[in-house]
């Protein structure tokens, strides 16, 4: 019979501390055992405070912080196991102003956070994570490692309705040369976006951002 103590060393050792694990994952952990007697250890080990629970569905092992608290999960790690990346699978990115922001075409902050991944059914949901909400968006394509940054450029035509100005090119040519972003790659998978980001990524060509 499966100890408390067993389950939490596998779960340790395979994920280490501050770190999301999902109920599934765990499951997964000792399929040779019944769900009901897993869910029985998780809340023995709750209990006895060896691990912590950030929201339903999601436990972690928590660390002792300097003021002698447990540390707390990020909310932008649940995020990113969920929907972004999960070893070397991504199955989303990040969009709206986000995605704007970390490519320095806008100042403005997020109020709520969007993405878009595959990792969903529904075409838009609003989701809580953690202590905030985060707005999922069902990719229009699978994401893969070899499409995703053509995906995030097209996501970013299709967010951006003017014209780039030089300095903001500038930083579209340092995000393509960066990521070794192919021109006919982004046109491949241009069709499944709106016809202004085809618009824009034609203005920008003007610009030799692929060059």
């Amino acid at each position: 019979m499966v100890t408390k103590e067993e389950l939490a060393d596998r779960l340790l050792r395979k994920f280490g501390t501050n770190e999301p694990i999902f109920t599934k994952e765990v499951i997964r952990s000792w399929k040779e055992y019944s769900r009901p007697r897993v869910f029985q250890l998780l809340k023995e080990l709750l209990k006895d405070g060896v691990i912590a629970r950030s929201e339903y569905g999601v436990y972690y092992f928590p660390t002792i912080m300097l003021t002698g608290k447990r540390s707390v999960l990020s909310g932008w790690k649940i995020t990113n196991k969920k929907f972004i990346h999960h070893g070397e699978a991504i199955f989303g990115y990040y969009s709206g102003l986000t995605l704007l922001n970390g490519l320095h075409l806008t100042t403005q902050m997020p109020f709520d956070i969007e993405l878009v991944t595959s990792k969903t059914s529904a075409s838009v949901r609003r989701v809580k994570v953690s202590t905030s909400f985060v707005t999922v968006h069902r990719s229009r394509v699978p994401i893969t490692k070899k499409n995703v940054y053509a995906l995030m450029l097209l996501e970013t035509f299709t967010e951006m309705r003017r014209p780039l100005n030089k300095k903001e090119a500038g930083y579209i040519r340092e995000f393509v040369e960066l990521k070794q972003i192919r021109e006919e790659v982004v046109l491949r998978y241009a069709k499944h976006f709106p016809a202004h980001a085809l618009e824009n990524i034609l203005r920008i060509g003007e610009k030799n951002v692929f060059a």
